[in-house]
C-alpha cells in the first residue's frame, strides 16, 4: 500500500500541477503541502479536505486512500449515510424531505 505522500504526489503530478497550484486550489499553504510530500508533517484533516477540494473528490474517499476510514460502505445505504454528512447541513436537510416525499409517492402505488 502506498503512502499518502507518495499518493499526493501522483495526484498532482498526474494533472500537471505544482505544489503551489494544488495549495492554492485545495485552500492550504504551500509549505503544509510541502511537508506532507516530504514526510515532515503527518497529514491531518486539513490536508484530507485540501486534497478533496482540490482534486474534487469525496472527503472519505481521500480518507480512505490515507488508510484513515475502512473501505468503503458494502451497501448502498451506508454509501448513502456517508455521501449525506459530506453535504452542508442545509442542502442535507433537502435532500432528505426530497427522498421522504418520494418514499411517500412509492407507498402510495
Amino acid at each position: 500500500m502506498q503512502t499518502f505522500s507518495v499518493w499526493l504526489t501522483e495526484e498532482i503530478d498526474k494533472r500537471g500541477w505544482s505544489e503551489a497550484e494544488f495549495a492554492r486550489r485545495g485552500k492550504i499553504t504551500p509549505q503544509s503541502v510541502n511537508q506532507v510530500i516530504n514526510d515532515i508533517n503527518k497529514p491531518g484533516m486539513k490536508m484530507f479536505q485540501a486534497a478533496a477540494r482540490a482534486f474534487e473528490m469525496p472527503l472519505a474517499e481521500v480518507m480512505r486512500i490515507a488508510g484513515e476510514m475502512p473501505p468503503r460502505p458494502s451497501t448502498p445505504v451506508e454509501s448513502w449515510r456517508e455521501r449525506l454528512e459530506e453535504l452542508s447541513p442545509e442542502t442535507r436537510q433537502d435532500v432528505i424531505e426530497t427522498v421522504e416525499r418520494i418514499l411517500r409517492l412509492a407507498e402510495w402505488r
